[in-house]
């Protein structure tokens, strides 16, 4: 009896050791399955928010480069004498105008010495915007003064010829002179 006991214990644990590993590999297929599949989704969702974002960008990319059209030919019809085609430029300009004025009739008002308190007043409190707006007066000072010598032909105007541009040397005038022949 002892025997037949073994035996059908031993059975039931061969039984129970089967089904144990025919659980682990169902068990293994569906967690290969569910990685693969979640692998699956983030590519899809990595994918889809990049064309999202590149679609997004080049929406805006067209719309920054469209304003910049508008906005320069709405420059170019304040140039040419044409305010009504000129659109938010005129207004602009019409802004720029009044401060300008403004400014003027300040500084009328209050001379060299009151405009040059408030120059040092503004490097006292912002020193980084007075930098800033030395670098541009600056630099625009020099286009102008570079527009304005220069003549129609593209040359610079010289100072009653006190000044002259000096002409590039000739390779035959930089070369050693060759004594002896």
């Amino acid at each position: 009896m002892k025997s037949a006991a073994v035996e059908q214990s031993q059975q039931v644990a061969s039984e129970a050791s089967d089904h144990a590993r025919e659980v682990a590999g169902t068990a293994r297929q569906q967690a290969a399955q569910i990685t693969q599949e979640v692998t699956m989704h983030g590519r899809d969702l990595y994918e889809e928010t990049r064309q999202q974002v590149q679609e997004q960008a080049e929406t805006q990319t067209q719309a920054l480069a469209q304003a910049l059209h508008r906005w320069g030919d709405e420059t170019q019809a304040l140039v040419d004498g044409r305010p009504e085609d000129a659109g938010t430029m005129a207004e602009y300009a019409q802004q720029w105008s009044d401060k300008l004025h403004d400014v003027g009739e300040a500084i009328e008002m209050r001379g060299v010495d009151g405009l040059l308190e408030e120059v040092q007043d503004l490097a006292r409190r912002r020193p980084g915007a007075f930098l800033l707006g030395a670098a541009l007066i600056g630099f625009g000072g020099g286009r102008l003064i570079r527009s304005a010598g220069s003549g129609s032909d593209g040359s610079t105007a010289s100072n009653g010829g006190a000044s002259q541009a000096l002409e590039p040397a000739s390779p035959r005038a930089l070369a050693p002179a060759r004594g002896g022949r």
